[in-house]
């Protein structure tokens, strides 16, 4: 597969929430074939819905050290999402946090998760398992389920891309 005449980068993911994540959203920098698209299937996979739950404190810990300026006083403000679903931005404790750096400080499986307090626990309900980029494996399955060949299934993930033969020794 190609785009503009260059190999892509055929990333891909377990499951997301029923749509794709832009390349640009969770990684920075465009790859203008890692679009958001419409996933179908997605709810087929055990992971496709997630809990996790963390103690108040450890939570409040988890935060403050690495955002030691962070007012513990405010729980969760605005939250600003991307294309596909997954939170972009998130303000915890009056700091603006990436969804991606939650998900890593957490251990969550994506970055599309809802966020609540209830007494002395937060719980994240987390959708989809992965970066939510390119290829949803799930999807992939759903689609050829369905009776899309390995041609639609590409395509429909990796938006402008192109199938072609190639040179292998013009790779760089």
């Amino acid at each position: 597969m190609t785009y503009q005449n260059e190999p892509i980068r055929a990333v891909f993911h377990s499951s997301n929430s029923g749509r794709t994540e832009n390349a640009s959203d969770v990684w920075g920098g465009d790859f203008p074939y890692l679009k958001s698209v419409e996933s179908f299937g997605e709810d087929l996979s055990p992971k496709f819905l997630t809990e996790y739950t963390v103690d108040y404190k450890v939570f409040c810990n988890t935060v403050k050290k690495e955002y030691p300026d962070a007012d513990l006083s405010r729980f969760v403000g605005d939250i600003s999402r991307t294309e596909g679903g997954a939170v972009d931005t998130i303000e915890i404790f009056g700091v603006k946090i990436k969804g991606t750096k939650m998900r890593s400080m957490f251990m969550l499986k994506s970055a599309n998760f809802d966020i609540k307090k209830d007494g002395d626990t937060v719980i994240f309900t987390v959708h989809g398992y992965g970066h939510g980029v390119g290829m949803s494996q799930y999807g992939a399955e759903a689609m050829a389920q369905h009776g899309a060949d390995y041609k639609e299934i590409l395509l429909h993930y990796y938006t402008g891309a192109v199938i072609e033969s190639i040179d292998l020794g013009r790779i760089k």
